[in-house]
């Protein structure tokens, strides 16, 4: 179910009513338990697949992403680097036209990731680490219940 996920406060976009923020989300067998608030002030209610009214052929409430794209699926919250553990996978390169290299996570600053030399872990290396300036994840991490995909991507901050 589309919604079966949602938070109260998540963005989202109606066809019919433009965009708005889930203000209640019933846990109960309701027909109707997601409750959205829209920018005009209405108030409407839909079911967990995102449809206003049973009968509709297909939904037409979606979620909305911080750049403002409509989605089917719950944005994952923007990744804090400074709290994906150490030595977690990763695939890190110095420059964008380059070959992703593989590498353990030691920790972040503002401009790159921070990695073990030579694809040790923090159990195996006493040197200290290097920095790269692209990375993403080389596997899910899930921090405090959510779940990251691998591929999530390094944005030069940590947060």
């Amino acid at each position: 179910m589309r919604f079966s996920d949602a938070q109260v406060g998540d963005k989202v976009y109606s066809r019919i009513y433009g965009e708005g923020k889930l203000t209640t989300i019933l846990k109960e067998d309701w027909t109707y338990p997601v409750y959205v608030k829209f920018n005009d002030g209405g108030d409407r209610c839909y079911t967990l697949c995102g449809k206003q009214w049973v009968t509709e052929v297909e939904p037409t409430l979606f979620y909305i992403d911080g750049d403002n794209i409509y989605s089917e699926t719950r944005p994952a919250p923007k990744l804090d680097w400074s709290r994906v553990p150490v030595d977690t996978k990763v695939l890190v390169r110095e420059y964008n036209d380059e070959a992703w290299v593989c590498r353990y996570l030691d920790g972040v600053n503002e401009e790159d990731v921070l990695c073990w030399s030579d694809g040790r872990t923090s159990w195996s290396s006493e040197q200290c680490n290097y920095a790269w300036r692209y990375a993403k994840l080389a596997e899910p991490v899930t921090i405090d219940g959510i779940t990251y995909p691998e591929g999530t991507e390094f944005e030069g901050d940590t947060k």
